[in-house]
């Protein structure tokens, strides 16, 4: 009757190619899920800052908060890895291309353990996420969270 098992004529092998998933394989695939994940957030918070513009308010809203510039929050927004800075870049940017593409590169430079952060120091970001423009009365933030939860990279 044939033994079950690992024969130990395989056993070397089987170690060698456990390693290689381990060392090599597993790595690579979280590097992979953590940069599309990285992206999508990255696009998808992105997108959703609202730009708006001063002269089209109605007279009994709120004014513009201090140093507001229509796409400067969007601007804002920047990616670090394994760490973030308490600067404000001040990048006008309405369409938010420029702000994801320098993203996107920064992104791709993180390796598998990395800890790739999305943040913004624009001084009424917090306003933003907490409902002060009727483009995103549910924030940013939170509602791309709630988009990654669950979701399959």
């Amino acid at each position: 009757m044939p033994r079950k098992g690992i024969s130990l004529l395989n056993l070397p092998e089987f170690q060698r190619k456990i390693k290689a998933f381990g060392d090599v394989d597993v790595p690579k695939e979280l590097q992979r899920v953590m940069q599309t994940a990285s992206i999508f957030a990255l696009r998808r918070v992105v997108g959703r800052t609202p730009v708006g513009d001063p002269g089209s308010w109605a007279p009994q809203s709120l004014p513009p908060p201090p140093g507001y510039e229509p796409g400067r929050a969007r601007g804002g927004w920047q990616v670090g890895i394994n760490r973030t800075t308490e600067t404000d870049i001040n990048r006008i940017d309405p369409s938010g291309n420029t702000t994801i593409a320098a993203g996107i590169l920064l992104i791709k430079q993180a390796k598998a353990f990395d800890e790739v952060l999305i943040y913004n120091n624009v001084p009424y970001i917090l306003e933003l996420e907490n409902g002060y423009s009727q483009q995103a009365p549910t924030g940013m933030v939170r509602l791309t969270i709630a988009d990654l939860a669950g979701r399959r990279f």
